[in-house]
């Protein structure tokens, strides 16, 4: 019974992803306006074609629109980072920003996602916990800071935490893009339910058609469900948009493809993989 359900809920995967559109997709951009959406996938294509200054400009332009965006947030930060600011100045300006705007929940919330960001000298996550429970004290009905604090257990493999903040968050803006991811990533990694993490990594995709490392994601999922064809679509969707390996998928999308590809018994599939470098 449960191998049927398996089966059944991948078929209706694969029908929205045929249904899948462009107008779908700038809907489910957090219910956002235009302005915002085109921002973000400006956003994206500038980030993984790695012109990072541009993808900077375009994050700060959609966190404008959507000052309490966790997505936004999060590669806003990065960006900054990829553009060659340090983390400890970028950090120490998004405080200031912050303390100069005490009542402001939005603000400690990109804080805490830049203090997010892995450090070479230093471990900010204690820091960005406090800065995500102030944020969360001055506006307890934003989704945001349950991101960060959902992330942060994720991180420590607080399993429990991790999905009751991100479920929260979730409820609190049903439109949470990372949110979602991450609650994807914890059915894939700790529940081990990949078809789970299928459906919710759909509407990720769905709701940012340019966000290459979602689909790598989809990828795992689909092969931990011994969906190896599905699996390949998407791999080869990473590919396409991170053709820099600028993001995990592509940095890692080829070897997950060769195995994709060898697995569905895909030989010429797998020798192109191979050839292009997929076995290393």
């Amino acid at each position: 019974m449960r191998g049927a359900l398996r089966a059944a809920a991948l078929a209706l995967l694969l029908l929205s992803l045929a249904r899948a559109a462009p107008s779908a997709a700038a809907e489910a951009n957090g219910g956002r306006d235009a302005a915002y959406s085109a921002a973000l996938d400006a956003g994206m294509r500038h980030f993984y074609g790695s012109r990072f200054p541009a993808a900077r400009a375009d994050f700060a332009r959609a966190h404008a629109r959507a000052p309490g965006d966790t997505l936004t947030d999060a590669f806003y930060a990065a960006a900054c980072v990829r553009s060659g600011e340090r983390l400890s100045a970028l950090v120490s300006d998004l405080a200031e920003r912050a303390a100069l705007a005490p009542g402001d929940a939005d603000a400690q919330t990109l804080l805490g996602f830049a203090e997010l960001i892995p450090g070479s000298r230093s471990d900010l996550r204690d820091e960005a916990r406090l800065a995500f429970v102030r944020a969360e004290r001055l506006a307890p009905a934003a989704a945001g800071p349950h991101v960060g604090l959902g992330i942060l257990a994720f991180q420590r493999h607080a399993v429990t935490e991790a999905k009751g903040e991100l479920l929260l968050a979730q409820r609190l803006d049903p439109h949470e893009v990372l949110a979602r991811e991450y609650l994807a990533r914890v059915d894939l990694i700790y529940l081990r339910e990949p078809v789970a993490a299928l459906a919710v990594l759909i509407d990720v995709t769905n709701a940012v058609p340019g966000y290459a490392d979602a689909y790598y994601l989809l990828g795992e999922a689909a092969v931990a469900a011994r969906r190896y064809d599905l699996a390949a679509a998407f791999l080869e969707r990473t590919l396409a948009l991170d053709p820099h390996g600028v993001g995990q998928g592509g940095r890692y999308g080829r070897a997950l493809l060769l195995r994709a590809y060898e697995a569905a018994g895909r030989v010429e599939d797998a020798a192109r993989v191979r050839r292009e470098g997929g076995g290393q």
